[in-house]
């Protein structure tokens, strides 16, 4: 650190995230981080950023000049809870996720159609990190049926209108 002129762990993170950043540029691609990336600024507006604390986080990451892909733990982290249930198993850091929460996400509802934030985002994203998965039925439950609402809730256009209960069928 003191060859390089850095005074303290995060001087070296910004200085290690630049460095990995530019290699990436030279041969061709973008880096992807956490929203942490961005903070202070460690990275440029090249990289991508996963905003994973909240939507409203996501767009100010976008509103900073970064391409965002949405993850907002409130809605896409498949390892919450789906109910508070003394038995269920998963996490509870960003609320329960219950399916018809899940089903009924609309990312960017708030944010009008022609807002130019909208062309910062780049898509969306579940996650399901695998600290409480020990078994496929796990998984599965975990899963299944939360990511059905993914093309709904990304506005995909389907060939016919379908309500909660015909989806579930």
């Amino acid at each position: 650190m003191q060859e390089l002129g850095l005074n303290s762990t995060k001087e070296l993170q910004g200085h290690m995230l630049r460095h990995v950043e530019k290699k990436l540029a030279q041969l061709g691609k973008r880096m992807l981080g956490w929203e942490e990336a961005q903070y202070g600024d460690k990275v440029s507006t090249d990289t991508i950023i996963y905003s994973w604390q909240s939507e409203q986080a996501a767009i100010e990451c976008a509103g900073k000049g970064f391409d965002v892909v949405l993850q907002p733990g409130q809605f896409t982290y498949l390892d919450m809870a789906q109910d508070f249930e003394q038995n269920e198993s998963g996490f509870y850091w960003a609320n329960v996720i219950p399916l018809e929460r899940a089903y009924h996400y609309q990312p960017l509802k708030e944010i009008a159609s022609d807002n130019p934030i909208r062309d910062k985002v780049l898509g969306i994203q579940a996650a399901l990190w695998c600290e409480l998965v020990d078994t496929p039925e796990r998984l599965q439950y975990m899963v299944h049926p939360s990511c059905k609402p993914s093309p709904k809730s990304l506005g995909l256009s389907l060939k016919t209108e379908i309500g909660m209960t015909s989806w579930l069928d």
